[in-house]
């Protein structure tokens, strides 16, 4: 059976998912459903074995208001 985990709004902060990860058994991949990619791009450099999906998320864009 796949085990696949989906985390969203991360915001900086993946040491939630770091300890859902290490306490998952065999994970099959891992979805991360934005708002901060850099944190979807760590989890891919910590487990380089694990196949990590990743959206930008809603708050990836910068307003300029005149």
């Amino acid at each position: 059976m796949k085990k696949i985990l989906i985390f969203s709004d991360t915001h900086g902060d993946i040491n939630r998912c770091l300890d859902i990860i290490e306490k998952a058994d065999s994970v099959s991949a891992i979805f991360h459903a934005g708002d901060y990619t850099g944190d979807a791009e760590d989890l891919e450099s910590i487990y380089p074995n694990i196949p990590i999906y990743y959206v930008k998320g809603n708050n990836r864009h910068i307003c300029l208001l005149q």
